[in-house]
């Protein structure tokens, strides 16, 4: 079990987060799914190495692997808006390297 302030969150709960962030699901909805405190949740979200945060995140970016796989796909096959995606990607990455 993780511990949040004076909430316990299990393991099937952190899976929830994951599941909820995966389907792009706003943080304010989660948090009332789970009956988590909205202000606690949302400063969980933005503390660095935060179980909930990592749950989230690692949720988001399943899907956001699958549309960047897409629009490299989009890409390769011609697409100028994906091309202008990707290199958005490129872009985004290299400003933080």
């Amino acid at each position: 079990m993780q511990f949040l302030n004076d909430i316990s969150l299990s393991t099937d709960q952190l899976k929830t987060i994951t599941d909820m962030g995966e389907l792009l699901t706003p943080p304010e909805q989660v948090a009332i799914e789970l009956d988590i405190n909205e202000e606690i949740f949302l400063s969980c979200l933005t503390t660095v190495g935060n179980p909930i945060r990592i749950a989230y995140i690692k949720g988001m970016a399943k899907t956001e692997k699958v549309l960047r796989t897409a629009a490299i796909d989009s890409a390769s096959a011609g697409s100028p808006a994906a091309m202008e995606q990707c290199m958005t990607f490129l872009r985004n990455i290299t400003h933080k390297l």
